[in-house]
C-alpha cells in the first residue's frame, strides 16, 4: 500500500498471484477427484492441461458421435426405434453413480449438449466437473 493523490495506492499483484494460485489447487485437486470417477455411463476424465495464457482443458475418451445434441439436429442421422430407450438408460445409470458418489456429485446442467455419444450409441454424461459436490451423511 501507499499513498496517492486522491487515495490509498493498493498493490493487487500479490492478491491476484494468490487468487490464482487457490484457483489451480481448486481446479487440481478437482481433476484429481474426477479422474478417479470410472463408470460406462459417464465419460472419462484423463488428465488437465493447466496455462497461464489459456482456460484449463480437460483430457477426455473421444466420442465418435459427439453430443446428443448434435445427433438429435442431424438430418442425416436416422434413429431407429430401438436406440433412444438405451441412451435415456445410460444417462439415468450414470447419473445414478455421479449421486451415489462420495463426495456426492450433482450435475445441475444436465442438456443434451452434455451427454456425449461412442460409437455404439452408448451415451455417457459429460461436463460435470465444477457440479455441487457435498459429503452425505
Amino acid at each position: 500500500g501507499g499513498g496517492g493523490g486522491w487515495g490509498a495506492v493498493v498493490d493487487r499483484t500479490d492478491s491476484f498471484e494468490a487468487r490464482y494460485a487457490k484457483l489451480k489447487r481448486d481446479f487440481v485437486e478437482e481433476m484429481r477427484h474426477l479422474s478417479k470417477l470410472r463408470h460406462p455411463c459417464i465419460t472419462t476424465v484423463m488428465g488437465a492441461v493447466i496455462s497461464r495464457r489459456e482456460e484449463p482443458l480437460l483430457i477426455m475418451e473421444y466420442m465418435q458421435h459427439g453430443s446428443l445434441y448434435d445427433m438429435l439436429h442431424n438430418d442425416t442421422m436416422v434413429f431407429e426405434g430401438g436406440m433412444i430407450l438405451p441412451i435415456l438408460r445410460d444417462i439415468t445409470q450414470g447419473l445414478r453413480f455421479l449421486h451415489s458418489a462420495q463426495p456426492q456429485v450433482v450435475h445441475g446442467d444436465l442438456k443434451a449438449q452434455n451427454v456425449l455419444v461412442d460409437s455404439k450409441f452408448r451415451a455417457k454424461v459429460a461436463d460435470f466437473g465444477f457440479s455441487i459436490k457435498r459429503k452425505v451423511g
